[in-house]
């Protein structure tokens, strides 16, 4: 509008990107995925924290059905899920919901993240209290998979210390990219991937391949132990 002082600014938005808000503290946001109209979630907040200070690649988390009511509803099977890059993640997701899997949370951790950020996502993953399962896909990746290995098997050695890593649900990793064969090589050097509740899968593998493992592996698992009590 027009004011004796000259032009001034009626109304205006600022988009401010997600890992900026940590730079701001003036404004008193939280580091977070949007939402929507809920609030976000402890979860939530705790993963918008791991990228603070810190360019080295994302762990962008958010939960799709955070108290798990809709996949009761739906009577569908909730799972952690993990990828690199949204378009394998959407595309993974498109290849379980048919099977009867529902993701719970979303999660792209790519860009080449430290080991320590995939060790971080990942226990909060798995700190969702109904998931009956957990899959990460890479995409044919040039960030180093080994970095990421090396996350992932730290977390689950500190939520698994009885069995030395080996979960208690059934998981499965598909790794593709740089370093896949090393970062498979972890797993096996690790005994995690000893468990018969884990399947590993190389870069000869597309997403289709990756929701057909996990359903297999869920399936000998929900027979043996009957799921989770």
């Amino acid at each position: 509008m027009i004011t004796p002082e000259g032009v001034m600014a009626a109304d205006a938005r600022v988009d401010l990107d997600d890992d900026a808000v940590s730079r701001h503290p003036e404004l008193g946001l939280d580091s977070v995925e949007d939402t929507g109209e809920r609030p976000p979630t402890s979860l939530e907040i705790a993963a918008g924290k791991i990228d603070e200070h810190d360019h080295r690649g994302t762990a962008h988390f958010v939960q799709i059905d955070p108290d798990g009511s809709y996949v009761e509803e739906m009577g569908m099977i909730p799972i952690g899920f993990d990828c690199v890059g949204t378009g394998t993640s959407l595309t993974t997701m498109d290849e379980l919901i048919p099977l009867g899997y529902y993701p719970v949370n979303f999660c792209d951790s790519s860009g080449n993240p430290t080991g320590s950020k995939l060790y971080r996502v990942t226990k909060i993953i798995l700190s969702q209290p109904h998931i009956q399962g957990y899959l990460f896909v890479s995409c044919i990746s040039s960030q180093q998979l080994d970095h990421t290995a090396r996350g992932i098997i730290a977390a689950l050695k500190e939520l698994y210390p009885e069995t030395g890593g080996k979960p208690n649900i059934p998981m499965v990793f598909a790794f593709r990219g740089s370093w896949d064969d090393v970062a498979i090589d972890l797993f096996h050097q690790h005994g995690i991937a000893d468990s018969p509740w884990v399947r590993i899968l190389g870069r000869d593998t597309i997403e289709k391949d990756a929701a057909v493992a996990f359903h297999e592996v869920y399936q000998v698992w929900k027979e043996m132990t009957g799921g989770l009590q």
